[in-house]
């Protein structure tokens, strides 16, 4: 992943999007980055139907509710998810938002190029989180490393 991503070098949007791709593909999920000024990426919408816990539409549907609007993702970045720690994990239930109660956010914030941004998945409550956890660190890393 890493040489990937560091073909784009200095190109910050390019490296957000290389990496948001190479998480969805190393990790199976619903990969999403935003940065604070309101871009945002995503990748993997594929493998949620592959998912047991979205086979309810309704869940399906405030997934991609949630990835459509720019608003509601800077919310779930940058209001609600505190990142007292390197890697935040959120269940859906926290959120409050209709539907969510079946879906997990792991996610990472990152400062990039003088920006501040988070890159994470959505999935699954039943993630395998020793291995996501450490996934989502070592993109965020990646995305603050190669952004100098």
């Amino acid at each position: 992943a890493k040489e990937e991503i560091a073909t784009h070098k200095g190109d910050i949007e390019g490296i957000i999007d290389e990496a948001t791709h190479g998480l969805a593909k190393r990790t199976h999920t619903l990969a999403v980055s935003a940065l604070n000024d309101g871009s945002t990426w995503h990748a993997g919408y594929a493998s949620l139907f592959g998912n047991p816990g979205f086979s309810d539409l309704s869940v399906c549907r405030s997934v991609f509710g949630l990835i459509e609007e720019t608003k509601k993702m800077h919310e779930l970045f940058f209001e609600r998810l505190e990142f007292e720690s390197p890697v935040e994990v959120l269940f859906g239930e926290e959120l409050g938002w209709r539907f969510f109660e079946p879906v997990g956010v792991v996610a990472r914030r990152f400062n990039a190029g003088g920006k501040t941004g988070a890159i994470g998945v959505i999935g699954p409550l039943g993630f395998d989180y020793p291995y996501i956890i450490p996934t989502v660190r070592y993109f965020g890393d990646l995305i603050e490393e190669l952004s100098v």
